[in-house]
């Protein structure tokens, strides 16, 4: 029902307020305060000031206008009457009718009530009725009518997609005023009606429209009418901010034509224009969902029965089953699926974005169940990709970013088998880094395909999930989870016993710590040497002599627990190694001869360090698979027995043992420097010796030195006895060695204190050496004190 009123100059008699002037004449019972407010401020018909100096007052031009204020919705048509009631020109009479439901206007729209009945632009009594509805209006404003009104005129038909356009964008969001030019009312109101009967009801009602007025720019309205008296704006160019429809001078600012207007144009004028007007309704419900473009494609197909598919309508389709989800409108989805399903068959699955897109689409449609849609999708969208590695996996990628877990109704039996056999070509096809993301869909999905169908893409999944631990934390969504997992986890474990230094890095990183938390497989005993590995080298002799920790782990895993040891600062970890596992795996032995090849051909106490190593691999019932060791522990076998026999004949004037020790010891002297200093020290035959100290070398000095050092904490008197007979009687480096030993001694007040006290004990022939080495090495002794300083302090002296 509409409320109406009628305002224009009354007397007191006449107004509803007894108050002469310009005011309400009449109204009827709904017409409140707040609608006077609205009539006066935005909907009076205005009179050009000074129209009537020139012209007749009654033949300015009428005016109709629309706007929505607040929740309700006016409608207003007004007239120049003369002058007023005191003799004053620019008297006018505006008749208005308001709802404030949108459904009075039904089945029109707001500019087709122009043509209504009811209308009498003439003062009438008080207490208006109210119009009741649906409305009468006159049939030149039916649709019917107002087609057959634009087939009269060609100018017209060929405007007509300019004109929607036009409409288009005066209704956007980012509005572009339409200046409609004509001196006829009645025509500009047709052409307003018509435009908006391209709009649903719910945005029509919202467009503001003005006609006829001047200044039409200035005018708060997306749509207005002007006359050629009223000086229209110039057309202007495309790209400006008014649009201008001269229908007088047949001429308009020119416009690029869009995909929408000019197919509803088609509609309208070749076929019956009821069905076309629900296509375009159709169109125009859709259109805030998925952009006029596609909703106007979509509306020809499911509303005109559109007969054939035009490029681009299937990628249409996929685009409008995620906008009517999306937008909550599922019901045109299930209403049109047929529709809807045909066209999405020639949909493209050539590039990334489309292939995501029918991800998005399938996952759409399961979501407000409609499956036997979603399924027809998926198969054959996999048919289509099955071929193409990088588009298989942008589908399952998005695929799986929108995954839930979702099973399917049985009653798709046969949309399910035939998914799930384009499913299974799809995966023994795809490239790796498709699986995981492939595998998720089909558990999403709970599709049933026995692991033997797709054995071959479960293989190449294992593979490369072994190199990409990242790909676990999707584990608990996959189908085939404990098929791949225990193929992976065998995988894992043969490049650890390979040394795969990624793989190995991956362990190290906890990547694949999970799987000890979940199952018992053979992982865990690297899992547990990685947990030991992560702590610095010097703290984990005690970890892997915990045999709780540390019972699980296999002899392979050498390289994870000895992770960035050094052979002679991590010796001993080393050797502890050895000594429980009791094998030295071919990796193992490969390292161990590069390290101890370095370091026996340096002079240094690096070769000493690695004692407990060379020990650990010369222990009895060690396993050497390693032939890198090979010449190195043959000679350390043949050096260690040399010694052993020449240390037994030490007293012998003649040692051939210690003569087959110095000849072969010149390329490992660096780890029998506590050998070599004990027969420096010890053995009697000269010769032999002096074999020795050419074939040793320069380590002769330190070994000898170091070892009198060592024996003097254990054996003081008597080592201080052999120290003075060697520094007078000895070969030249044992004299030099014994004479450096002893000047230590002397350079050191504790030592010198204890010395004096051993003094009493020696022979006088070795006292009275000492006394004689001691008053010679007060000379320089602050220097060399300052030196070993020096050299403690930058850890250059043990």
């Amino acid at each position: 029902m509409f409320d109406v009123s009628i305002y224009t100059d009354s007397t007191g008699a006449e107004s509803l307020d007894g108050v002469d002037g310009f005011n309400f004449q009449g109204a009827s019972e709904g017409f409140t305060p707040v609608d006077r407010r609205a009539v006066q401020e935005y909907l009076l018909h205005q009179v050009v000031t000074g129209w009537s100096i020139d012209n007749d007052p009654l033949a300015h031009p009428p005016s109709c206008r629309y706007r929505p204020v607040g929740d309700r919705f006016y409608l207003a048509r007004g007239r120049s009457t003369g002058k007023t009631n005191n003799g004053r020109p620019g008297n006018q009479l505006t008749q208005s009718i308001v709802t404030g439901d949108i459904a009075d206007f039904a089945p029109y729209r707001p500019a087709q009530l122009f043509g209504a009945r009811r209308w009498c632009l003439e003062k009438a009594e008080r207490n208006l009725e109210s119009w009741v509805t649906p409305l009468e209006i006159d049939p030149e404003f039916e649709a019917s009518e107002l087609k057959d009104g634009l087939l009269d005129d060609p100018w017209a038909i060929e405007m007509f997609p300019a004109f929607l356009t036009m409409i288009e964008e005066a209704v956007a969001e980012r509005s572009k005023k339409l200046v409609i030019v004509h001196d006829d009312l009645e025509v500009v109101m047709r052409w307003i009606a018509l435009g908006t009967l391209f709009l649903d009801l719910e945005l029509a009602v919202s467009v503001k429209f003005a006609a006829l007025v001047k200044n039409p720019l200035a005018v708060d309205a997306a749509i207005v009418g002007t006359s050629s008296v009223f000086d229209p704006p110039p057309l202007g160019v495309g790209g400006g901010a008014y649009n201008v429809f001269d229908v007088l001078n047949r001429q308009t600012t020119p416009v690029q034509v869009s995909r929408s207007a000019r197919d509803q144009a088609e509609w309208f004028t070749e076929l019956d224009a009821e069905d076309a007007l629900a296509a375009v309704e159709l169109a125009r419900t859709w259109e805030s969902a998925m952009g006029a473009d596609d909703a106007t494609r979509l509306a020809r197909l499911v509303q005109l029965g559109g007969s054939g598919l035009v490029e681009g309508d299937g990628d249409a389709a996929m685009r409008a089953v995620i906008s009517l989800v999306d937008s909550g409108q599922a019901d045109d989805l299930a209403m049109y699926a047929d529709e809807l399903s045909a066209a999405a068959q020639q949909a493209h699955f050539d590039t990334e974005d489309y292939v995501r897109t029918a991800a998005r689409a399938l996952w759409s449609a399961r979501r407000v169940g409609a499956d036997e849609f979603g399924f027809r999708i998926a198969a054959q969208t996999l048919r289509a990709v099955s071929d193409h590695s990088a588009l298989v996996i942008a589908w399952a990628h998005e695929m799986n970013e929108l995954s839930t877990q979702s099973p399917a109704d049985p009653a798709l039996g046969m949309y399910i088998r035939q998914y799930q056999n384009s499913w299974v070509e799809a995966v023994n096809g795809a490239p790796a880094e498709a699986m995981s993301d492939l595998m998720v869909v089909a558990n999403a999905f709970a599709l049933e395909a026995h692991p033997e169908a797709v054995r071959d893409g479960l293989a190449r999944f294992e593979e490369y999930w072994a190199r990409n631990p990242g790909l676990s934390g999707d584990r608990v969504h996959r189908m085939y989870r404990h098929e791949t997992t225990a193929g992976t986890v065998k995988r894992v474990v043969g490049l650890l016993e390979e040394g795969d230094r990624d793989v190995t890095a991956d362990l190290l990183g906890g990547q694949w710590d999970w799987v000890s938390e979940e199952m018992r497989t053979p992982l865990d005993g690297w899992i547990a040497a990685a947990r030991i590995a992560v702590v610095p080298p010097k703290k984990r002799a005690t970890l892997l002599g915990d045999e709780r920790r540390s019972a699980s782990i296999p002899p392979g895993a050498w390289s994870v627990v000895l992770a960035g040891v050094e052979l002679a600062a991590d010796a001993r970890l080393i050797g502890q190694w050895i000594d429980r596992t009791r094998i030295v795996s071919p990796s193992l032995g490969r390292w161990l001869a590069e390290e101890i090849d370095r370091i026996r051909k340096q002079v240094g106490s690096e070769g000493a360090a690695v004692r407990p190593v060379l020990r650990a691999l010369l222990g009895r019932g060690v396993r050497i698979e390693s032939r890198d060791l090979d010449p190195i522990l043959n000679e350390m076998r043949f050096l260690s027995r040399a010694y052993a026999a020449a240390n037994q004949s030490i007293d012998f004037p003649e040692n051939r043992a210690l003569d087959e020790f110095a000849a072969r010891i010149g390329s490992c002297r660096s780890f029998f420097m506590i050998e070599i200093g004990s027969l420096l020290i010890d053995a009697r035959d000269t010769r032999a010796l002096r074999r020795l100290i050419r074939e040793a070398g320069d380590v002769c000095g330190t070994a000898m030195t170091e070892e009198l050092r060592r024996r003097f904490e254990r054996e003081p008197a008597l080592t201080l006895e052999v120290a003075l007979f060697h520094s007078v009687e000895g070969l030249g480096i044992q004299a030099d060695s014994a004479t450096d030993f002893l000047t230590e001694l002397a350079d050191s007040r504790e030592s010198r204190t204890q010395v004096e006290d051993l003094k009493r004990g020696l022979p006088d022939e070795w006292a009275g050496a000492w006394d004689e080495l001691l008053g010679e090495s007060k000379k320089g002794r602050m220097a060399r004190n300052l030196v070993r300083g020096g050299k403690r302090l930058f850890g250059k002296e043990g």
